[in-house]
């Protein structure tokens, strides 16, 4: 893809990340304008990028579990994508989906939780990693969930019908079985 820098050495879970150049030129701004703060401005950058790289993670993590290969992850600075073997399944596709923003969920909630028990005496960088990675993270999660083309919401949330179809197929089927050992006997 145009504009991505390919990196050699960093991948997750097998899938070379690639860093849009937008990264580089917004990450320099924010060093730049924040040259007082330098620490908590790469801070920020680092847990906001962590995020988008985590919920990428998910994807692939869940497609890797449910035996497709995952190509490449992008990156941009807005946005992430994890590149992956298409599902057989529409269900398999709804279960990768769902993997991202579960990843981000299993980081974002601990550390939520780890700021109500602190409060207000966080030290500077604490409160980055938590206001970042676990309240904007969980911000992240529910704009990420709308039911809408573009965003994760469009296919996680087809996962529930399709349980609930499988659960009364499995039903359907159970009595049919029971009809059919009753008639046997």
């Amino acid at each position: 893809m145009n504009g991505y820098i390919a990196t050699k050495s960093i991948k997750i879970l097998g899938a070379p990340v690639h860093i849009h150049w937008s990264v580089v030129v917004i990450g320099t701004a924010l060093f730049v304008g924040a040259i007082q703060t330098p620490f908590l401005a790469f801070e920020w950058l680092a847990t906001y990028l962590a995020i988008i790289l985590i919920h990428e993670a998910g994807h692939a993590y869940v497609a890797k579990r449910l035996g497709y290969r995952s190509h490449a992850i992008y990156l941009t600075f807005i946005h992430g994508l994890c590149v992956f073997e298409a599902p057989y399944y529409e269900k398999e596709a709804n279960q990768v989906a769902w993997g991202g923003v579960l990843a981000q969920l299993a980081l974002a909630l601990p550390l939520v939780v780890l700021s109500l028990i602190i409060g207000d005496e966080q030290p500077p960088a604490v409160r980055v990693l938590t206001t970042n990675l676990g309240y904007y993270n969980l911000f992240i999660v529910g704009f990420n969930l709308i039911p809408a083309k573009g965003f994760d919401g469009e296919k996680a949330w087809r996962l529930i019908p399709a349980y609930i179809n499988e659960l009364r197929a499995r039903s359907a089927a159970k009595k049919v079985t029971k009809r059919i050992i009753r008639r046997v006997k």
